[in-house]
């Protein structure tokens, strides 16, 4: 599948992001746990439908994880490497290095199905 399809089920992944998209982040908010079977992802076309009361955050247990995703044809062999890697970063050093303004600014700007 072509990247793109990959990323249909995102919403408005193809009119936002899929232009200029090398970067992926999302907020956890409980732990820094990498892999997760569970999930808290909203698709009401699905039937899903958001809990009556919000959950209380701890932002000492909120961590934004991001992907550095890279593509290389290797010269000599034409082979195609594919490498993901990810960094988890707690919202308090985020805060502490002075990038918490920013990240708030993106959160804000996301669109209402992405922020959920």
């Amino acid at each position: 599948m072509s990247f793109r399809d990959i990323h249909l089920p995102v919403p408005h992944y193809e009119e936002r992001i899929a232009n200029g998209v090398d970067r992926f982040w999302i907020l956890q908010c409980d732990g820094k746990d990498l892999w997760r079977l569970d999930g808290n992802n909203f698709y009401p076309e699905k039937g899903h439908t958001l809990p009556d009361e919000a959950k209380r955050i701890d932002i000492g247990q909120s961590w934004l994880r991001y992907e550095r995703q890279t593509i290389k044809v290797l010269p000599e062999t034409g082979a195609i490497v594919f490498c993901v890697r990810l960094y988890m970063t707690s919202l308090p050093d985020i805060v502490r290095e002075g990038n918490g303004v920013e990240l708030a600014d993106a959160i804000d700007s996301m669109p209402e199905k992405l922020g959920l």
